[in-house]
């Protein structure tokens, strides 16, 4: 007798598993990892005080995994990443889920406590990655790039100009004004100091007319300084 009543019920609860899950429609919820979801779940009106809750993966008749679930009496409750907020006048529920991550994918299951066998309707759930965020970072980076290269050049060109303008300003005027070598070495004949010109003679010369012509002549003393002395003094 035992094993008949064992037996029937054992029936009784599969039938209604069968039911539950044949008489689901199916809800397609898709979100972005790391935004968040919000699943509708309808129910009928004679069950708007009965516990609500969401069930992940095949929400066998035992043992189900309730990720979240109302008490007697209450119409919002929240569980971590998990909200659940009982709207009984329209007769929905609404389960939002925060924080998406990808392995929150996959099959979900919005119930309602009945006597004999809860209410169950099928949720699938998508949570793809925003390839609008990897476009946007990838661009950050490459006009980052772009300025660093930008900045290096700027820096570059400014040095180069203030390389070349000390060189006029300061090598250059030295290689042309400079003649004499500097000590230890010894100095040249004729050379008396940088910039320094022999003495200018004045001789009379006689024309074939009688008149005088007079010639001035002039030695100016070239750069006889080595190259080497003049960039390393």
């Amino acid at each position: 007798m035992v094993n008949l009543l064992v037996l029937t019920l054992k029936v009784v609860l599969l039938l209604a598993a069968v039911w539950s899950v044949y008489s689901a429609e199916l809800i397609t919820v898709e979100g972005y990892e790391g935004g968040k979801a919000e699943i509708r779940c309808p129910y009928r009106e004679q069950l708007r005080s009965h516990q609500k809750y969401l069930c992940k993966g095949d929400c066998p008749v035992f043992n189900k995994n309730k990720v979240i679930k109302t008490e007697a009496g209450e119409n919002s409750t929240s569980k971590g990443r998990y909200s659940l907020k009982d709207i009984r006048e329209e007769s929905v529920f609404i389960v939002t889920i925060t924080k998406l991550m990808i392995n929150d994918s996959g099959k979900y299951w919005c119930g309602v406590t009945n006597l004999l066998a809860d209410d169950y309707t099928e949720v699938n759930l998508t949570v793809s990655r925003d390839t609008s965020v990897v476009i946007i970072v990838s661009g950050t980076l490459v006009m980052l790039l772009l300025v660093l290269v930008v900045s290096l050049l700027i820096v570059y060109r400014w040095k180069f100009n203030k390389e070349t303008e000390h060189v006029l300003i300061n090598v250059l005027p030295s290689l042309i004004m400079s003649s004499c070598p500097s000590p230890p070495f010894p100095p040249l004949q004729g050379c008396h100091g940088d910039g320094d010109y022999e003495e200018i003679k004045d001789r009379p010369l006689q024309s074939s007319s009688g008149s005088e012509i007079t010639t001035i002549y002039s030695t100016a003393n070239l750069p006889t300084r080595p190259l080497f002395h003049l960039m390393f003094p």
